[in-house]
C-alpha cells in the first residue's frame, strides 16, 4: 500500500540496490568468463566476498575496487 507525505506527495517503495555480484556477474562486468574472476578471487582481489552456499557472493563495492586497479595498471575497467 502506497503512503502519503506531509506534501501530499506519492511515497513510493524503493528497488532494492543490487550489491551483491556472483562470479558469472563479474565475469560479465568486466568481459571476462567465471572462470577468470574465479582464478581473480583466489588471488585475494576481492577481499570481502563470502561463500553462501556454493554461491561466492562479492560486494560490489569491491568490484569497483577492482576495476580502479586494473585502470591504474592499464588493463583497462569495465568492458
Amino acid at each position: 500500500m502506497l503512503s502519503t507525505t506531509k506534501k501530499g506527495e506519492v511515497d513510493m517503495p524503493r528497488k532494492p540496490v543490487v550489491d551483491l555480484m556472483t562470479l558469472k556477474d563479474v565475469g560479465a562486468y568486466f568481459g571476462f568468463t567465471k572462470e577468470n574472476a574465479r582464478l581473480y578471487l583466489h588471488r585475494k582481489k576481492f577481499a570481502n566476498a563470502k561463500k553462501i552456499g556454493t554461491v561466492w557472493m562479492i560486494p560490489f563495492s569491491d568490484v569497483k575496487k577492482f576495476e580502479i586497479e586494473r585502470i591504474k595498471e592499464g588493463l583497462g575497467g569495465r568492458a
